[in-house]
Order: C-alpha cells, then sequence, then structure tokens
C-alpha cells in the first residue's frame, strides 16, 4: 500500500512541474532569431519553400514542448489507466481490513 501512495505522489509531482519560463523565453529568442536569420539568407534565394518547410518545424517543435508542458490541459494527455487498473484491481479483491470497523481503543 505505501508502494501505491508513494506512486500517487510521485504522479501528482510530475504533473506539477513544468519547464521554467526562462527556458520558454529563451527557446522563443532562438525561434525568432532563427527565423530572421533564416529570411535574410534565403530571401534572393528561390528555395523559400524549403525555409518555410523548417521554420514550421522549428515552431511545432515549440508548440509541442508547449504542450508536453501541461499534461492536464495540452492535446496531449497523460493517461490514467495505471491508477484505473489498480483502482479496479483493489474493488475486485480489497483485503480483509478494508471493510472492517475500528471501535474504540
Amino acid at each position: 500500500m505505501n508502494l501505491t501512495i508513494d506512486e500517487g505522489a510521485a504522479r501528482v509531482a510530475a504533473r506539477r512541474a513544468h519547464v521554467p519560463p526562462r527556458v520558454l523565453v529563451v527557446l522563443l529568442v532562438y525561434m525568432v532569431i532563427a527565423a530572421l536569420i533564416l529570411g535574410y539568407v534565403m530571401s534572393r534565394s528561390p528555395k523559400r519553400t524549403a525555409t518555410a518547410v523548417l521554420l514550421g518545424l522549428v515552431t511545432l517543435a515549440y508548440l509541442l514542448i508547449l504542450d508536453i508542458d501541461r499534461p492536464t490541459s495540452g492535446g496531449i494527455r497523460e493517461p490514467q489507466t495505471p491508477m484505473r487498473d489498480l483502482l479496479a484491481t483493489m474493488q475486485k479483491s480489497p483485503p480483509a481490513s478494508y471493510g472492517t470497523v475500528v471501535t474504540g481503543p
């Protein structure tokens, strides 16, 4: 039972841990600088499609980081299947001490 409580606490802690805002700002600055450099270098090149694809991929990577950072509200969600399976197992065959009422010392 202690292992179950420890695992539950670890899951809650993992859900509360987020990428620090400073890291997200640095990534955003990186993305903007990369876009400016690519735009400058490729402005006279006929390969603008490749530039657009590369910028799209960088943007998708940033959005993916933001989505993974918020496991309860993003498009990618952490499944609760292990906890539901554990609950179902406990309900099917509970220990004998679960239904007993302790009265007095």
